[in-house]
């Protein structure tokens, strides 16, 4: 049984090497929220660590998902589904396996230097997206 997680999750600036493994289990989940002036927004965060993979990532991720600014080069363990922007600049990616499956209400940022080995096309047929890609 999956674990929800209702709350922003911030693991930045952590000098993480990997991510904890309870996280693989969990689902990061927007509130149901009964009025509009409760904060529902819930997203992940482990950027600026030193993350050469996102193996034990949840699955799951009801908001944006930042890892940007680690060592990874591929996308391998990323959520399956984001509800939210997905931010993997600064990272000395060579592959884009492991890249999220749908990116529902948001969108894909990705280092400039990668559209040449990556084509807008390519990206878009790995991964369903309702918005755009962001080249940086």
């Amino acid at each position: 049984m999956r674990k929800i997680i209702e709350k922003y999750v911030d693991l930045s600036n952590l000098y993480l090497n990997e991510l904890p493994g309870f996280l693989s289990d969990v689902e990061i989940k927007r509130k149901t929220v009964k009025n509009n002036y409760e904060n529902d927004f819930c997203s992940f965060n482990c950027s600026n660590n030193n993350l050469t993979s996102l193996v034990n990532a949840p699955k799951y991720v009801h908001g944006d998902f930042d890892c940007s600014n680690n060592f990874l080069t591929s996308l391998v363990g990323a959520p399956e589904i984001i509800y939210g922007d997905f931010d993997c600049t600064k990272n000395p990616i060579t592959s884009l396996d492991g890249l999220p499956k749908r990116l529902i209400d948001g969108r894909l940022r990705i280092d400039g230097e990668l559209e040449e080995m990556f084509s807008d096309h390519y990206v878009r047929s790995r991964c369903w997206m309702s918005k755009y890609i962001i080249w940086t």
